[in-house]
């Protein structure tokens, strides 16, 4: 709905989100799954949207029966909004039990939405319920809340089925990264892009060196875009590969050598890894790219049997100019 937009006058926007509240206080009760996906609501009327849900789901509970199990926020508020900061979130957070499969932004992450998460979940008796906490964050969101490691580690431990999906959009620094990817996430996918985005002074190294590593027990899922032109990042890509036992998908769009995806899939080959898919974009700075893809051509050849007998395998060259 993107209702932050101008197009929308001030009291259509309200009336639809009373609408809407309305509507989902009296029919909540017989949803499942829920994507308020791209509303993008101020914080009352997000909240106000989530109390209708939340109390449409209370009978249910009651009945000890779990009610929403797929629950969709990304970019369900306001892109500014540093939802982190509002204690009334978490409190209706709380009120989701049962959940299954959450998604939102990191502008909503906070130590307290944890603790009732992993307090909503084990509501219903057992083990946690919630399975994949899907996580994203741009630069353009607040993202300068300190959330500490021993939140994510109460909610993994109450949670025991939890694995989380995190995807970083164009934060480069890697402070600002390390505030973001701690150690005691239960990480299965990470995805981490640049957008096109250069500059000089920035290094993907320390990232690939000393943040990645922390998830190489649990890691299963890497995506990178890189606009790395200044620098090599081939031997410490290799290395969190090699590194990471869990490793199956890997997907990077970056300057590379074509060497090191020879590299790989020796590694491959030898059983060193276990990845089964292999998607890879090389960056060049040239217009025409006939010599890298006769390269891949060749690369291919060597490989031909394991890539079609045991691998979902894309390699390109594409200019970046």
């Amino acid at each position: 709905m993107a209702l932050d937009r101008a197009a929308w006058c001030r009291s259509v926007r309200n009336s639809l989100v009373r609408s809407l509240a309305f509507y989902l206080r009296r029919e909540g009760s017989r949803l499942g799954y829920l994507s308020l996906r791209g509303a993008r609501l101020n914080l009352p009327q997000g909240l106000e949207v989530l109390e209708a849900v939340a109390a449409a789901q209370q009978h249910i509970h009651l009945g000890r029966r779990p009610g929403i199990t797929h629950l969709n926020l990304e970019d369900f508020f306001s892109q500014p909004l540093a939802v982190f900061v509002s204690p009334a979130f978490p409190q209706v957070m709380n009120r989701f039990q049962g959940l299954c499969t959450l998604t939102l932004n990191y502008s909503c992450l906070s130590d307290e939405l944890l603790a009732a998460l992993s307090a909503a979940c084990r509501s219903l008796g057992g083990g946690g319920s919630l399975q994949t906490f899907t996580v994203r964050c741009h630069i353009h969101e607040p993202h300068i809340q300190v959330v500490w490691g021993d939140a994510w580690f109460h909610l993994a431990q109450h949670c025991p089925d939890l694995r989380v999906q995190i995807t970083v959009e164009r934060i480069l620094d890697v402070d600002k990264l390390g505030r973001i990817l701690l150690r005691e996430i239960p990480l299965r996918l990470l995805s981490l892009t640049s957008c096109y985005f250069s500059e000089q002074d920035w290094s993907a190294k320390p990232a690939l060196t000393s943040l990645v590593p922390c998830y190489r027990s649990c890691l299963q899922k890497l995506t990178l875009d890189l606009n790395n032109s200044h620098e090599s990042v081939d031997e410490e890509l290799l290395e969190v590969v090699l590194l990471c036992s869990r490793l199956v998908y890997l997907k990077v769009w970056a300057f590379l050598d074509i060497s090191f995806l020879d590299r790989l899939l020796q590694k491959r080959l030898e059983k060193k890894i276990i990845l089964r898919t292999i998607k890879v974009r090389i960056y060049t700075n040239k217009y025409e790219t006939q010599d890298e893809d006769g390269q891949l051509e060749e690369v291919y050849s060597r490989y031909r049997q394991l890539i079609n007998s045991e691998l979902h395998y894309l390699a390109i060259s594409y200019p970046m100019l």
